[in-house]
């Protein structure tokens, strides 16, 4: 099993990516789980990234561009392009 998380987004952990596998963990093995805690941490990491998008206008343009590339591709772009621009897109605003 795996989980998305966005890649521009770095290092961090995911509770969003987490409380996923654990509620699909937990479906699978029809046991139930109570994962407050985790919903809880998943609602503020996503403001998180919400705000650090928000407030840098070069990762704002990019996370849209990426948006935008996803909505209109009749098939999700496949994952090591992907990861590779958006390491590509990180590599630059550290030179920066």
């Amino acid at each position: 099993m795996w989980a998305a998380v966005p890649a521009y987004v770095p290092g961090a952990p995911s509770p969003k990516a987490a409380l996923a596998l654990v509620e699909r963990t937990a479906e699978l093995l029809g046991v139930p789980v109570v994962t407050t805690d985790l919903e809880i941490a998943s609602a503020s990491y996503e403001r998180q990234v919400s705000e650090v998008v928000v407030d840098d206008d070069d990762m704002r343009e990019y996370v849209e561009r990426l948006e935008e590339r996803y909505d209109s591709d009749d098939e999700t772009p496949p994952l090591d392009g992907l990861v590779e621009e958006v390491e590509r897109f990180l590599r630059d605003q550290r030179g920066h």
